[in-house]
């Protein structure tokens, strides 16, 4: 079992010290084995934006939520259900004004993916 996996399990069972640890070694792992710009990184900093979410900063959590966006951008462009995700998300943490502009983003990349697979 790989460390994201245990870190999902105490995230899971509320042992957030123990999760944000094995996200630690996930992150370490992947970022030596497959650099910056990788789905599996990308992945990682969503998991400690949630668990940073879970503990209250969301700050932080938002800090972690725009790292993946940006690689998932990168990976996938704009027109993507997986940067479309990542907004989504990231307008969730944001309970502001700017909320709102997030989620047409998201609705945006999601509805030209899903006309652009029809075509």
């Amino acid at each position: 079992m790989g460390y994201k996996s245990l870190g999902g399990i105490h995230y899971e069972m509320e042992n957030l010290e123990k999760a944000e640890k094995y996200f630690k070694k996930s992150m370490k792992i992947n970022l030596k084995c497959y650099g910056e710009n990788h789905f599996e990184v990308a992945n990682s900093y969503e998991h400690f934006a949630k668990l940073w979410k879970k503990l209250g900063n969301l700050q932080k959590a938002e800090e972690f939520c725009k790292k993946s966006l940006t690689i998932f951008q990168h990976l996938y462009g704009e027109n993507h259900p997986q940067t479309a995700k990542g907004y989504s998300f990231l307008a969730n943490l944001c309970k502001n004004n700017k909320a709102e502009e997030l989620y047409l983003q998201w609705a945006n990349s999601n509805v030209r993916w899903h006309i652009g697979k029809n075509l």
